[in-house]
């Protein structure tokens, strides 16, 4: 296939110095902090810009995989394996839950505690990337807890599950 308009992802890819963002290193595993904008995963139209072959290419890695996955607008702890063993044992040890991944937030105000459902926006059309990339840039995306589209195309909304076990007020 050829792709005229893949989606790229330049920025949080090639303007970003990855031995800067190393948090821990061994023979098994890397883990970087994600920047936000960047895909775990390649994209159909762009395989080039997604974290592993970034990172890969910056610090001369010729074997990265992501042994779990972060959404494209988050940023945080992203653990990448070198080798295939150590991908499938970090996968071993999510479903037995022996790794727990854990997010914080920050919010304008304290969420409930307990089930959250919401909608989150994951453009799916170029139309609904475009305006959301103006709108929002590479960071967070907007939720919706109702039915209304905002402007979005309806497949462009992802329902999500949050559970809230805690928080901690940061003052106003």
């Amino acid at each position: 296939r050829i792709y005229t308009r893949p989606r790229r992802f330049f920025k949080p890819c090639e303007h970003v110095d990855w031995s800067e963002r190393i948090l821990h290193e061994d023979n098994a595993y890397l883990i970087i902090d994600k920047p936000p904008g960047l895909p775990c995963q390649a994209d159909n139209s762009n395989s080039y810009e997604c974290i592993a072959p970034c990172v890969g290419r910056s610090l001369g890695l010729t074997f990265l995989r992501p042994a779990h996955r972060l959404d494209t607008q988050v940023q945080g702890c992203l653990v990448l394996a070198k080798n295939l063993k150590a991908k499938n044992q970090f996968g071993n040890w999510l479903a037995r839950h022996k790794v727990h991944k854990r997010y914080h937030a920050l919010t304008l105000q304290a969420p409930p505690r307990g089930n959250l459902r919401h909608d989150m926006l994951v453009p799916r059309t170029q139309n609904d990337r475009r305006r959301a990339d103006e709108l929002f840039g590479p960071g967070p995306r907007l939720l919706r807890k109702d039915k209304n589209n905002r402007g979005f195309s309806p497949e462009s909304w992802k329902p999500c599950k949050l559970i809230v076990h805690s928080f901690t007020s940061m003052g106003s």
